[in-house]
């Protein structure tokens, strides 16, 4: 049985003149007309409004709209169907003497892309939208189709592909990195970069606007070299999977994207298979160094087995909101070994409401033991959080400390990172070792710090232990024990 399709629209009838109307005017209008399984999405609403500005600015011979389009998307967001499939489309129904070119990472998708396109042109309900816009007899190849009686058409190549004597009025690059090892390789994204820059940039007509629509992987992919180079030039929509502070389409802070398709349970699940540095390219299309300026992976020895330690601290960082769905709390626990290495013995980090917190940390707590003396920033939530676990009869042995803190995050992981980078610093391997690690090395231009900002309290409690005033015995003595 053949393969149903997700175009065909509305069936074969004449429609109201008005309906054809707005269908030319209108790209999500047009959208909705012909794609029959069109799902109309905030993010798609505000990337219909900028595909139809770089329409108006070829349109207009350069005078309005955007010349240079920077679209970062997470995958399966439907990105490639609108930008590389019914965009196309709809310019060339409107322009049918402008030429288009498609371009991805291989030439096999720009002509999967070119040839959907192709089928859309072929349709009864498109004749109808545009009169006239068909395909030539003599040029339907899936690499290049041309208009019947115009000198438009659409051209399609992959990275690297020739080009010469071909021209675009749009000129559309949809994801030219295709694996995370093409994504990691030097050479690969010089050879991204030197296609772009000296074979398909050239190949703009006079107007013609430039699409580069793609899911980020790295800094120094052919986005970030572009906004790096020529930041000025481009105006760039960034869509988070989670979104985050000034959401460009007004989302409350951790609300995904396409909640109709991928809530916020698929989301984290997503999260956790792929682990913080590739989540936070992919998904929230802000790629960070593999290697962060603080932290350096390789620096961290990772260890199987904990040696003993002659003194254990366990530091929480809490989540200052607990309305603030993206924030964790997360509470590292820290040894000092007899030969002076630092061991990051075990990190617990969990997204939970303020009425939830006292019994995440007496859990905790009661698991470590009460040799394991406890920390927090002695600051208001925080604070109370202090207050409220000293409470605790069964915390009764337990020492737990409150610390000022009157430096910003950078100053009080600088001591840590100081350690790590002297190689004295070991890592038991763990479930948790990945995301942990992935934090650090990405801070400080990472999504979240609340393991870097624990992992500093935990050493400085370890550094100070002995010059800290107090010797503090007893859970209700709860007080300020030192400075950080």
């Amino acid at each position: 049985m053949p393969q149903k399709s997700p175009i065909g629209g509305k069936p074969a009838v004449s429609l109201p003149a008005e309906v054809l109307a707005a269908a030319r005017g209108d790209f999500g209008a047009y959208k909705r007309l012909i794609w029959k399984r069109y799902v109309d999405a905030r993010h798609l609403q505000a990337l219909d409004a900028l595909l139809m500005a770089c329409a108006r600015h070829v349109e207009s011979g350069g005078a309005e709209g955007i010349s240079h389009l920077i679209v970062e998307m997470p995958p399966r967001h439907s990105k490639t169907m609108n930008v590389s499939r019914f965009f196309p489309t709809w310019f060339l129904g409107r322009n049918p003497d402008a030429r288009v070119i498609l371009a991805s990472y291989g030439a096999t998708l720009a002509e999967k892309n070119s040839r959907y396109a192709r089928k859309i042109v072929q349709m009864p309900i498109y004749q109808q939208i545009f009169p006239g816009v068909q395909l030539a007899l003599d040029s339907r190849a899936a690499e290049a189709w041309d208009i019947a009686g115009h000198d438009g058409g659409l051209d399609a190549v992959g990275v690297g592909g020739g080009i010469t004597g071909k021209g675009g009025a749009i000129i559309s690059v949809d994801d030219p990195v295709k694996s995370r090892e093409e994504a990691e390789s030097p050479v690969y994204r010089d050879r991204v970069w030197d296609w772009f820059t000296d074979d398909l940039y050239t190949r703009r007509e006079p107007g013609a606007a430039l699409i580069i629509a793609m899911t980020r992987w790295v800094v120094d992919d052919l986005v970030g070299r572009l906004l790096r180079d020529q930041p000025e030039k481009w105006h760039v929509l960034r869509l988070p999977a989670l979104a985050e502070d000034n959401d460009p389409i007004g989302r409350m802070v951790g609300e995904p994207l396409w909640k109709e398709r991928f809530d916020l349970p698929a989301l984290q699940e997503t999260r956790a298979m792929l682990g913080e540095y590739a989540w936070t390219a992919l998904y929230q299309q802000r790629p960070i160094p593999s290697e962060g300026g603080v932290f350096k992976r390789t620096n961290f020895r990772l260890i199987h087995t904990a040696p003993e330690c002659v003194q254990t601290v366990r530091f929480w960082d809490l989540a200052m909101s607990e309305r603030t769905s993206a924030d964790f709390s997360a509470g590292v626990k820290m040894g000092g070994s007899a030969d002076g290495r630092i061991v990051v013995l075990d990190v617990v980090r969990q997204r939970v409401a303020w009425d939830q917190l006292p019994a995440l940390l007496a859990d905790t707590a009661l698991r470590d033991g009460p040799e394991v003396r406890i920390g927090f920033e002695q600051q208001g939530y925080m604070s109370r959080a202090g207050k409220v676990l000293a409470q605790d009869p069964r915390l009764h042995r337990y020492a737990i400390w409150g610390y000022g803190k009157d430096q910003d995050k950078l100053t009080n992981a600088l001591p840590f990172g100081a350690r790590v980078g002297l190689g004295l610093v070991d890592v038991m391997e763990a479930p948790w070792t990945g995301d942990y690690l992935d934090e650090l090395c990405a801070f400080p231009r990472g999504a979240h710090d609340d393991q870097v900002d624990a992992s500093a309290g935990a050493y400085e409690m370890l550094d100070g232990t002995e010059t800290a005033s107090g010797g503090l015995n007893h859970a209700d003595d709860y007080q300020i024990g030192g400075d950080y």
